[in-house]
């Protein structure tokens, strides 16, 4: 679906994935939807990701990398993203445009300055959070309102997937198990909306 067609009052989501190859350490996107309900769990969701990600190039000289790129992605039907564990919403998007150009502005360091980040390192974690920071410190409250400080928010997130877990959500014994229902937080209601 494109950007600027999701209708009525967008939503903002910091959305966690699992890596197979490192269970502890998710993957961090943010995702745009339009605002829904619990009532809505029998209906398709859409969504657009906003995300860095790496992948495995070969230059002409057979040199291997994996710089970070930007992407964002329309999404048909979230129930069909693989991988996608949790969603949390954080803020209302009032502008579409300006927040799809602000998360597209957030830099991706070229491969060789990776490495030499003030925090000494660039990954879909700290893009999510420069982003988040940048959108809610440059009063740019016309763009995504609601934001709370990273800190806070990945916290949240944190604990809530880490709920999830405990509760057994993705063992395969579990009721919830290939109902394509990914765990809902709502960060803005304090509720949760699928669980």
């Amino acid at each position: 679906m494109p950007l600027l067609s999701i209708p009525n009052k967008p939503r903002l989501h910091l959305a966690l994935y699992s890596r197979p190859k490192h269970p502890d350490e998710p993957h961090y996107a943010l995702l745009v939807t339009r605002k829904f309900s619990h009532a809505d769990c029998q209906r398709t969701i859409s969504a657009v990701k906003f995300h860095v990600k790496n992948t495995i190039l070969r230059g002409p000289d057979g040199y291997i990398s994996q710089p970070w790129r930007f992407e964002h992605v329309d999404i048909a039907d979230l129930a069909q993203e693989s991988r996608l564990l949790v969603c949390v919403t954080i803020g209302k998007v009032r502008s579409l445009e300006k927040a799809q150009g602000a998360f597209s502005r957030i830099a991706v360091p070229p491969e060789a300055d990776q490495d030499s980040r003030e925090d000494g390192v660039f990954d879909c974690r700290t893009w999510v959070r420069d982003a988040l920071e940048t959108l809610r410190l440059s009063d740019s409250s016309d763009a995504v309102s609601g934001l709370r400080e990273w800190t806070a928010v990945e916290q949240q997130t944190k604990e809530y997937l880490a709920r999830k877990k405990q509760e057994g959500r993705w063992n395969a014994s579990s009721s919830t198990m290939g109902t394509g229902l990914v765990p809902w937080f709502d960060l803005l209601t304090g509720q949760e909306i699928f669980s």
